[in-house]
């Protein structure tokens, strides 16, 4: 009897303390955080490593399908190589333009610097045919001088390219050859220097009667009709008796502008026909006109004679040098 009650305390012993662990293990359960915890309120979640090749999501984004962008390694578009001809070319082209900007300043200056400057529109020399191209330079009108520009120079910067503004004529005549002369601008004048040919055979300045020119040669930039009415010209000059003479009359004031006619019709008389061949025409318009206080403009047009293009399109200077060599103005653009 007495071993049976022996065997049954040890046993209660044992339960005991199998309950003292689980009551000790709950109190550390809990104040390690206990029913806060995320586990107490979900499942776990076992996240897949990264796809090491194929791009596939997996664990639960897997389950909807779901399979990322696969990263591509970027492939580049410029050449390795080393860089090409032009796009050399065109590096050159930038570092002379910037250096001769920042030389302008330092380069012995002209007498004529501030007075004569190259217009800053950059239309003309953008240019692509020789015969349009042009540069406008202009004299101030504080100028106390007029000023012979015959032999100055025109230079790229970039290009090497350059041309001498030539000697010409201040009043051209049709159908008669001229001795050349210096190109003398007045204070406030304005000089077109194009590239090309001229149309007339020399550079010349406008003048009232030039509309008759544009009749049958092009001109760029185009040349105004600012010549006289032919009627005005027939009641000036003519002494004919237009009370008798209603047919001239009525013929010429039909003439256009600027313009010879072709052909003269036999009705009119022989006194009418000899005025309209005599006097509308170039050579009558500056007989009848040469001394009028008007009679000039202002503007020139100088011709380099060249048959192709002198001035880049972009990434351009252009210098103006005067006769001794020193720099007026230049344009960069």
């Amino acid at each position: 009897m007495a071993e049976e009650k022996e065997s049954s305390g040890g046993g209660f012993g044992d339960a005991f303390f199998i309950i003292g662990i689980i009551i000790l293990l709950f109190f550390v359960w809990v104040a390690t955080g206990g029913p806060n915890k995320a586990i107490s309120s979900g499942g776990f979640t076992i996240s897949s490593p990264k796809p090491l090749s194929t791009g596939e999501a997996r664990g639960t984004g897997a389950l909807l399908n779901f399979r990322a962008p696969r990263v591509l390694p970027r492939v580049s578009t410029r050449s390795s190589s080393p860089t090409d001809d032009s796009d050399a070319a065109a590096v050159e082209e930038r570092r002379r333009q910037a250096e001769a900007d920042a030389e302008f300043s330092s380069l012995e200056r002209s007498l004529y610097r501030g007075t004569v400057s190259i217009s800053k529109s950059t239309s003309g020399p953008r240019k692509t045919n020789a015969q349009e191209e042009n540069i406008r330079i202009s004299v101030s009108r504080r100028s106390e001088e007029s000023i012979n520009v015959s032999g100055w120079k025109l230079v790229s910067e970039v290009t090497g390219k350059n041309a001498v503004i030539p000697f010409g004529t201040e009043l051209p005549l049709s159908g008669i050859i001229l001795e050349k002369e210096a190109l003398v601008l007045d204070p406030g004048d304005t000089a077109y220097i194009i590239s090309g040919r001229s149309p007339i055979g020399a550079s010349f300045r406008m003048n009232i009667c030039m509309g008759y020119f544009g009749q049958y040669q092009t001109f760029s930039p185009s040349i105004r009709n600012s010549c006289p009415l032919p009627e005005d010209e027939l009641i000036e000059f003519s002494g004919i008796d237009l009370n008798k003479e209603g047919a001239c009359e009525n013929f010429v004031e039909n003439i256009p502008r600027c313009s010879i006619t072709p052909s003269i019709p036999p009705t009119v008389s022989a006194s009418c026909r000899g005025f309209v061949e005599n006097n509308i025409n170039y050579n009558g318009c500056v007989r009848n006109h040469q001394q009028d206080e008007k009679f000039f403009d202002n503007e020139w047009r100088i011709y380099l004679g060249r048959s192709g293009e002198l001035w880049k399109q972009d990434r351009e200077v252009i210098r103006l040098y005067d006769e001794v060599g020193k720099l007026v103005d230049q344009i960069s653009y």
